[in-house]
């Protein structure tokens, strides 16, 4: 009887430890794991909601860490922090009783002393929603920024991505060490990067005075589908290229150090070219183009040191003539006089100024490789079409491509 009772006392504490061994395989698992991650996170996570007018502006300034700003339907503000031990929306309007106007986020992280709330000092991951209609300021030292549909969005990071989509009404955005996209956006817009590039698609303006502007240091600028009259692109060392039609009546200017601008235009494009160009640049272009060539005051003229390629358009001043001397001037004054009453002929130098005609071009036609090797610095002009929109273009040693699309 004995021995049976140690048998079965054996039996079922082997089958409990057996049990237990299984429970604890199952919490060690991966799945188990994340689980408890992300209650652990659930649990930290700090989410503060204010009313808020559907224009209400919202200021956010962290030292380092990531962004996100969405738009939605409802009339108030939600911030949310996985990381941070504090989150405070705080009104900067007086009249508490009505739905805020104006919002500051606050927050503390571990670090910080308890209850010691100071903007632009802090690391902390946020996320934001705000309505449609409201104006953000997002500023991070180090960090990624993300704005999608609100009216209007500056921001700034020194060293992070930018990403603004479906703004309605302004942008303005600087980043130090990244790139900037902007994409399906309205209003005004300027673009600033200082060591990356800097992409917009899809941006047209409000008003008729809405300006485009788009610079960087070192970095790209690519352009699609931008339908502001006024626009100006410039890099020290990168490309511009832009594609879409031209707003009549446009003034577009683009101007770069060591880098190509290409512009890809439709067949039906009008415009004006006033391009000011070194010798080391040339304007390759589909357009047949009624040209003019002008000197920069003191700039020596030269001869080009090799033939052009087939096809193409070479334009250079005449070289300076000699004035003959003073007695046959003189002479030719007194016959001119007698004869026609007329004021003496001018001498001196020839005008250093040439119209070049649109060459006769095969169907289809080839390009047109505009290069000008006379000047150390010139001033090109040409004309296609009627003229409605002007283009602008600085280089230095660079190539203007104008692509028909």
């Amino acid at each position: 009887m004995k021995l049976a009772v140690v048998i079965i006392g054996i039996v079922l504490g082997g089958a409990v430890s057996a049990s237990a061994q299984q429970l604890t395989d199952k919490s060690s698992s991966p799945r188990a794991r994340v689980a408890r991650r992300a209650d652990k996170q659930q649990a930290k996570r700090l989410e503060r909601t204010v009313a808020a007018e559907p224009t209400v502006a919202v200021l956010v300034c962290i030292a380092s860490g990531d962004v996100s700003v969405r738009g939605w339907e409802r009339n108030e503000v939600r911030a949310r922090s996985n990381d941070a031990s504090q989150v405070e929306l705080r009104r900067k309007d007086l009249d508490e009783t009505k739905p805020a106007k104006k919002l500051e986020l606050f927050v503390a992280d571990d670090s910080e002393e308890p209850h010691k709330l100071r903007p632009c000092q802090v690391a902390s991951d946020l996320e934001l929603m705000v309505p449609r209609g409201a104006t953000v300021q997002v500023q991070t030292r180090d960090g990624n920024i993300q704005v999608i549909d609100v009216a209007a969005a500056y921001v700034n990071t020194q060293g992070g991505e930018i990403r603004i989509e479906k703004v309605s009404r302004a942008v303005e955005a600087g980043s130090m060490g990244g790139s900037i996209s902007l994409r399906d956006s309205k209003g005004r817009v300027n673009l600033h990067a200082a060591g990356g590039n800097v992409e917009a698609i899809g941006v047209s303006p409000v008003d008729s005075d809405d300006s485009f502007d788009a610079s960087t240091v070192s970095g790209d600028i690519t352009l699609e589908k931008v339908a502001h009259a006024q626009l100006n692109a410039r890099t020290l060392s990168g490309s511009v290229d832009m594609r879409g039609p031209l707003a009549r009546g446009g003034r577009y200017g683009f101007k770069t150090m060591s880098g190509d601008v290409t512009l890809t235009l439709p067949v039906d494009s009008s415009f004006q070219l006033n391009a000011k160009i070194s010798d080391k640049s040339e304007i390759i272009t589909d357009f047949p183009l009624t040209l003019s060539v002008e000197a920069m005051p003191a700039a020596p003229a030269a001869v080009p040191t090799a033939p052009m390629a087939r096809g193409a358009v070479t334009v250079a001043p005449p070289p300076a003539q000699a004035a003959p001397p003073k007695e046959v001037i003189k002479e030719k004054e007194i016959k001119e006089k007698d004869k026609d009453k007329e004021k003496p002929l001018k001498t001196g130098n020839p005008p250093s100024k040439v119209i070049v005609a649109p060459m006769p071009m095969p169907n289809p036609a080839p390009n047109i490789v505009v290069a000008i090797p006379a000047y150390n610095l010139r001033r090109l002009n040409g004309v296609y079409g009627t003229g409605d929109a002007i283009i602008y273009l600085a280089s230095f040693s660079g190539t203007l491509h104008l692509q028909k699309n």
